[in-house]
């Protein structure tokens, strides 16, 4: 499917009811023409009415991921580009109904992953549309096509139905089409990203709802929403405000505290699994617990942008699950694709019992836990055997993270009554007390505090922050010994350095088995706590990351950044040299001939480059066929003078 000409990304918004007799289905649609396959719509009405045995009334907001399949596709799984769905899901008892319960949905699909804002819209829209029906997704698809484009890095308020939302755009956007690789500029010849399984190994794997029929006619008419906004828009929520300075990609927004409360010490584990590009199963009894925590498993590695396959919520339904399985089935997870998924359906766990890793959520009910854990309550933050000295048993059902072995399958693991990571990685990081030390715990009094705003309790905002802030700082400081090959490093090709030289050139080759050798003269003062190991754990952590699918996107990206800096002093330089200066060497003497061909080879390059952009700086053009001009009756000179 094409994206759409919407700025926001919003393909269609859509209503889906279960029928008895067909199952999940799309009721409505709109717009009626939205560029939906028929494959893809009905992975849309599978994924929008969640699998659960549990049968909890009220609403449910969720996220998830599907593919856009073409209408002329015939494999589903070839499509690479993928749909955002955000979801309201609505469940009441209605003994008029064979199901004995009432269900159903109002779905946004969208090319952008705009989880908070869409999250917000439908938590004002959501309930509106049980009481109107239908005639509201109309007025909700005008409503957003009328508001302005976003505007990367900054915070925008917006008018949903008579009130506002505010949303953190982030700076970077990353949206879900076939991708489009922008051209290397640099040669690879001299790179190598292979890394050897020595390099990787760690050495130490022994280590641990009946719908009100009532239709205000006041709300929707016409297709549009009746009521005005208020003329001066509210203030932005606080979360907005402790997280404003701080959302660089799509995912940063979802919760890191709110998304895995009660694994805050696995979090390092869970960056480890992500910055290495492991695969994790997140099975929990709630889609909406499954779907954050999927999200914010994405983002962990944040500056670095998570390229993985990701579910926020998946189904056996899913055409993907098949092929799936097979691979599964097939290599029992060795060397499988970096994937994540989010399921509510206890089955994947024996579906999918050799999966790499899973975060389990408790699927016991309340009542079917025990009254008192069994074991003597931990301080704030879990700080268990691995953090405080204090012995624990690695049986121990309340342990957050257990090591099992890669033979082991998951289904084998009782349920539990608090929520566990499963991983068979050995751990090359360690938690940071001082980090969870700063949480903030919460009174009494505001513990269940709903805010009436949709705003989250202000101990979760501030905790979220505080563990976003960490993480990126401790991604960067990952990052720092790959610097020196986003700068200027030694002229090693003897080019000539003028205005339009190849900087490229200059930039040092990545080679991975001399950047892991290198690690040996990294000091560990100057690296995070969580990095302080060993130096074979390091080494491992590294070696990995560099094999993960993340590794080669970012460093790419990175050095076209520093590329297109560097380029554009070179442009400046352009601009205010002649010729004549551009001919002489510096030490004052007029270039050679053979130095006047190999400017003459650099100006064309650089003219051709220029030309090849989807917009063109004319003006630029016009002074670079000017020196090449220039360039070129010079050398015609000199070779009549020789």
């Amino acid at each position: 499917m094409e994206p759409t000409s919407n700025p926001w990304g919003v393909v269609a918004i859509a209503s889906v009811v279960f029928d008895i007799d067909v199952g999940q289905s799309l009721e409505e649609v709109f717009p009626p023409a939205a560029p939906l396959s028929a494959t893809t719509k009905k992975s849309v009405a599978y994924l929008a009415l969640p699998h659960s045995n549990r049968h909890d009334e009220g609403d449910t907001q969720f996220s998830f991921r599907c593919r856009d399949v073409p209408d002329s596709g015939n494999d589903s799984t070839a499509s690479s580009a993928f749909l955002y769905g955000f979801v309201l899901f609505r469940q009441r008892k209605d003994t008029s109904r064979a199901r004995g319960y009432f269900q159903k949905a109002i779905v946004i699909v969208t090319h952008t992953p705009f989880v908070a804002l869409y999250e917000r819209v439908l938590r004002v829209v959501g309930p509106l549309y049980f009481q109107v029906g239908n005639p509201l997704l109309e007025a909700l698809y005008d409503n957003i096509t009328q508001w302005p484009s976003p505007t990367p890095d900054t915070t925008m308020v917006l008018p949903v139905a008579g009130t506002y939302v505010s949303f953190v755009v982030p700076s970077t956007v990353i949206v879900d089409t076939p991708k489009c690789t922008r051209q290397r500029r640099w040669s690879i010849d001299q790179e190598s990203f292979a890394v050897d399984a020595d390099d990787m190994a760690s050495h130490d794997e022994d280590e641990e709802a009946a719908a009100d029929e009532t239709t205000p006619t006041t709300i929707v008419q016409n297709g549009k929403f009746t009521a005005h906004e208020p003329r001066v828009p509210p203030s932005p929520l606080f979360c907005d405000i402790l997280n404003s300075q701080d959302i660089g990609i799509s995912f940063e927004s979802v919760g890191l505290f709110s998304s895995f409360e009660g694994l805050e010490v696995c979090l390092w584990d869970l960056w480890q699994l992500a910055i290495t590009g492991e695969s994790v199963m997140v099975a929990a009894p709630s889609a909406r617990v499954c779907s954050q925590a999927v999200l914010a498993f994405t983002s962990l590695i944040a500056p670095v942008a998570y390229h993985g396959d990701y579910r926020p919520y998946f189904a056996l339904y899913e055409p993907d699950f098949a092929s799936m399985a097979q691979v599964h089935d097939t290599t029992k997870c060795v060397n499988f694709p970096t994937t994540v998924l989010g399921t509510t359906n206890p089955f994947f766990l024996k579906a999918l019992r050799y999966w790499p890793n899973a975060v389990v959520f408790p699927f016991l009910d309340a009542a079917q836990r025990p009254a008192t854990p069994p074991t003597a309550k931990r301080p704030f933050g879990f700080l268990h055997a691995e953090t405080d000295g204090t012995a624990v048993d690695a049986d121990d059902p309340s342990r957050p993270r257990r090591y099992i072995k890669r033979a082991a399958e998951l289904d084998t693991f009782p349920d539990c009554y608090v929520p566990r990571l499963l991983a068979r990685s050995s751990r090359l990081v360690q938690p940071d007390p001082t980090v969870l030390k700063q949480l903030v715990e919460s009174a009494p009094a505001t513990a269940d505090e709903v805010q009436k705003n949709g705003d989250e309790a202000p101990f979760v905002s501030i905790n979220n922050a505080v563990l976003r802030k960490h993480f990126k700082h401790l991604t960067d400081q990952f990052l720092k010994p790959f610097e020196p090959y986003f700068g200027i490093w030694a002229n090693h090709m003897h080019v000539a350095p003028t205005p339009y030289m190849d900087i490229t050139l200059f930039m040092k080759p990545f080679v991975a088995s001399e950047f892991l050798k290198s690690l040996n003269g990294l000091a560990s003062t100057k690296l995070p706590f969580a990095l302080r190991t060993s130096r074979k754990k390091l080494r491992a952590l590294y070696a990995r990351f560099i094999a993960s699918p993340h590794f080669q996107p970012w460093f790419s990206a990175r050095r076209n950044e520093c590329v297109d800096a560097f380029d554009a002093v070179l442009h400046s330089l352009r601009e205010t040299i002649d010729a004549k200066a551009l001919m002489t060497e510096p030490s004052g003497a007029t270039m050679d001939l053979h130095g006047c061909q190999q400017l003459k080879t650099q100006i064309q390059r650089t003219l051709d480059l220029a030309q090849s952009q989807a917009t063109l700086d004319t003006r630029h053009i016009a002074l670079m066929q000017r020196h090449l001009d220039e360039v070129s009756a010079a050398i015609a000179e000199k070779a009549v003078a020789t």
